[in-house]
């Protein structure tokens, strides 16, 4: 059986359902590397899993674990990758009109926090696992709101007493045989292994459909190029500014197009209004910069904290729109 282990078999995980899991979820690998676990939602083979793990890819390769020494590889197209609320939608480049054993959707309302059972199936590398695995464990918290300066996003997750870690990003997040979410982070410090943090089933469900639609997806965004300085050069820097940073503000503008950066400011944090007060989000990775712009509408009036030649200078500019045109018409 290609699973290496789970909990044992319960009214919300039948052997049947587990024996077969990994003719829904392959692991994903861009050339020689491998990033992630992704799961079919559809018969004709369209996948969920995170933006993180197919990063700027136009394809990647999916490949299913048989359990045995065959596996089946596939070419898929990412189809939507939306970096704020980090899922992507894939499409799998088959001949002929093939069809994929998929996972349905269940419904993320009914899980009870300290209750709910909760099976996680994926790739866990960092545990050591090269073979399709199950964890199982219970949901410990709802609605979820993870802070973008811990390089986890901005939005709704619930969080879980699964054990995962780096292979387990776009994981199913399985209760009574349904996915209710997408693992997309662990509660740890070295990002290595940690419990999971799934992102909302019902969330993923909307990807999906915005997708299969055809429709586009509109962001905040900023026109500028980014980089990161390595982590102990940018921990360097905080330490000249600031004498125990807690982290390293990687950012960099490689370009600042239109915009009121120049090459080389380092942004620090991004600040604004609303009608609760006043709101600020420390950056410190790309990813950090792209939530948190992302999180925020068109015209969205900013303040955004830079370093420029060891001067602490504040911008002020409005947010963009940043549109995610749908890639489904590369299909045809």
């Amino acid at each position: 059986m290609p699973i290496a282990a789970r909990g044992d078999p319960n009214d919300s995980a039948t052997e049947e359902f587990f024996r077969n899991l990994h003719r829904s979820v392959p692991l994903v690998s861009v050339g020689d590397f491998t990033h992630g676990t992704a799961f079919v939602v559809t018969e004709d083979g369209f996948l969920l899993t995170n933006a993180h793990v197919v990063e700027d890819k136009q394809t990647v390769n999916i490949i299913f674990d048989s359990g045995e020494t065959t596996e089946r590889t596939y070419l898929a197209r990412v189809i939507l990758s939306d970096s704020h609320v980090d899922i992507a939608v894939l499409k799998i480049i088959s001949h002929g009109a093939e069809r994929f054993q998929y996972l349905s959707f269940g419904d993320t309302e009914v899980l009870v926090a300290g209750y709910s059972d909760i099976h996680v199936a994926g790739y866990p590398l960092s545990l050591g696992r090269t073979k399709l695995y199950v964890a199982d464990g219970k949901v410990t918290q709802k609605n979820v709101l993870l802070d973008a300066g811990a390089n986890i996003g901005l939005g709704t997750y619930f969080a879980t007493g699964v054990v995962g870690g780096k292979g387990n990003s776009g994981s199913p997040c399985l209760h009574k045989n349904k996915v209710v979410g997408v693992a997309s982070a662990a509660a740890t410090a070295n990002n290595d292994t940690g419990l999971l943090f799934c992102i909302s089933g019902t969330l993923a469900k909307e990807m999906l459909k915005t997708a299969i639609d055809g429709r586009p997806v509109i962001r905040g965004g900023l026109d500028v190029v980014l980089g990161e300085f390595p982590a102990k050069f940018a921990m360097q820097l905080d330490m000249y500014q600031n004498q125990s940073p807690k982290e390293s503000h990687r950012v960099v503008v490689v370009r600042g197009h239109k915009s009121k950066f120049v090459s080389l400011d380092r942004i620090i944090s991004i600040s604004f209004n609303d009608v609760d007060g006043e709101h600020t989000t420390p950056i410190y990775t790309v990813i950090d910069f792209k939530r948190a712009v992302g999180n925020l509408s068109p015209t969205t009036f900013i303040t955004v904290q830079i370093i420029r030649a060891g001067e602490e200078i504040f911008l002020q500019m409005n947010v963009e729109a940043l549109i995610q045109e749908n890639l489904k018409n590369a299909l045809r």
